[in-house]
């Protein structure tokens, strides 16, 4: 359960219904975050809710897929799996 302030929760809410999104940079965010000392999760539950929802989500990461695994854990990984075609780029990096 999201606990936040209404306007945060009413874009929560937004992003979880759009049609399309698109989130870059997949797990260089903190897992968890802690508001008034209660952990929350916020792009996992996100990306649940858009799951069962069945929402187009596109996602660029730096992560391996064992990598993304380990941050988020094998059910959110498996979701991730099944919601998304993963297309792997090997060239190199231009940062």
């Amino acid at each position: 359960q999201l606990c936040c302030g209404n306007d945060t929760y009413r874009h929560y809410r937004q992003l979880a219904g759009e049609e399309m999104l698109g989130i870059d940079d997949l797990g260089c965010e903190p897992k968890e975050v802690l508001r008034y000392g209660m952990p929350l999760t916020p792009l996992v539950d996100l990306l649940s809710e858009r799951y069962d929802r069945q929402k187009l989500t596109i996602v660029t990461a730096n992560l391996t897929p064992e990598q993304l695994k380990t941050h988020y854990g094998a059910r959110v990984y498996d979701r991730l799996r099944e919601m998304m075609r993963i297309i792997a780029f090997s060239n190199p990096s231009y940062r």
